[in-house]
């Protein structure tokens, strides 16, 4: 850190912008790490199964596709008209729900598994 400010010292830039740019980047990567990964719960029917990893659930607000991939290789039985709950990382777009745990919204335990 002081050699930092040596090589500042002997190029002339100035102390503080490097304190500001400093402080700029920790609060960019500190906001970009906890950005997208706070649990999301989604619950609903399942209206499609597109894939042994990919599912498409209707909710009482829209329809989340639901990535099962996480799961750890795990294949799941769910079929449409099924109820359940996916909880994990939602994306952005608010479309996408990487799950990493699924109920039965009825009992409250995983699905089946195959």
């Amino acid at each position: 850190m002081i050699q930092a400010f040596r090589r500042c010292d002997e190029k002339k830039i100035p102390r503080g912008v490097i304190a500001i740019v400093a402080a700029l980047s920790f609060n960019l990567v500190w906001s970009g790490a906890t950005a997208g990964t706070q649990p999301t719960r989604v619950e609903g029917v399942i209206e499609a199964v597109q894939s042994p990893n990919t599912s498409v659930l209707r909710t009482a607000t829209a329809r989340v596709t639901v990535d099962l991939t996480q799961l750890g290789g795990v294949t799941v039985a769910v079929e449409p008209g099924q109820t359940i709950a996916a909880i994990g990382v939602m994306e952005p777009t608010g479309t996408v729900l990487h799950a990493t745990t699924l109920e039965s919204v009825t009992s409250g335990k995983p699905p089946t598994l195959r």
